[in-house]
């Protein structure tokens, strides 16, 4: 789904499930296709969990 994505780790599903009805339908997917991961030399993260400061 994502040009120059470089994934980090997989997707647990339990995340998935906890957070399925409280982000946007193209996270989700993301998630469900291309696990954790960045693009944009780590500018934009896919990763929840306290949705993580950027540029950290």
């Amino acid at each position: 789904m994502l040009e120059n994505f470089i994934k980090v780790t997989d997707m647990p599903q339990e995340v998935i499930e906890k957070y399925k009805d409280q982000v946007p339908a193209e996270l989700l997917q993301i998630w469900q296709e291309d696990d954790l991961g960045t693009i944009l030399n780590g500018g934009i993260a896919s990763l929840p969990e306290g949705l993580r400061s950027f540029g950290k």
